[in-house]
């Protein structure tokens, strides 16, 4: 028998499982409903934390781009290529001022000695007192330097015979054996080594002084 209210004879009221439609999604009729549209979007969103987390735990670690450090390996790579560069530029200076050396009477040009002391000088005060590092600055510098050390190598060959022979030799010798330590790890930088190799820096400036 219908009941005279038209209330109670809707189905959802009868029936609190049953789903009507509403613009916008589904819900459960009745009192209390939750919309299940809602709940579905926040369990996609708690899967797609949940993969992000995985992600994250079972990527490895951050190398030293990620984290912008500087590696002892990084270091070495940049050390060698400023010093291809000071070479290069060195041998420049060298045929530079040799290039007036026409007799026992001259000497060599002090022209590229100036050009490069006043150019390193120059360029070692910016890049001190930069606030950020500038890449084409210091390579500027190395070259600078390369020319400096080619003709004031010039001038001294000119002066003692051979000495620049011993000098280069000694020069590739301690910075091809201390590039080679560092980047086997057979060596770090710590105080008890800058503590070392500054008694060896003294000792040996006090003994080529004497």
């Amino acid at each position: 028998m219908a009941s005279a209210n038209p209330a109670f004879n809707n189905p959802a009221f009868q029936d609190p499982r049953a789903v009507q439609t509403y613009p916008g999604g589904t819900r459960a009729a009745g009192i209390g409903g939750q919309t299940q549209t809602a709940a579905a979007q926040q369990q996609a969103q708690a899967a797609a934390v949940n993969a992000q987390l995985e992600g994250q735990f079972a990527a490895p670690p951050a190398g030293a781009v990620e984290t912008d450090r500087m590696t002892v390996e990084d270091t070495v790579y940049k050390t060698i290529g400023l010093f291809a560069v000071l070479v290069v530029t060195a041998v420049v200076g060298w045929v530079w001022s040799m290039s007036t050396v026409t007799g026992p009477g001259t000497a060599p040009t002090m022209l590229p000695w100036i050009v490069g002391l006043i150019g390193g000088f120059v360029l070692a005060m910016v890049v001190s007192f930069s606030k950020t590092v500038r890449p084409a600055l210091i390579f500027a510098y190395a070259a600078f330097e390369g020319l400096f050390v080619g003709a004031i190598s010039a001038f001294f060959e000119y002066i003692y015979p051979g000495i620049v022979f011993q000098a280069t030799l000694a020069t590739l010798a301690v910075v091809g054996v201390t590039l080679a330590l560092f980047a086997s790890g057979k060596v770090r930088a710590s105080k008890r080594a800058t503590k070392i190799w500054m008694i060896a820096m003294i000792g040996y400036l006090v003994f080529s002084l004497v």
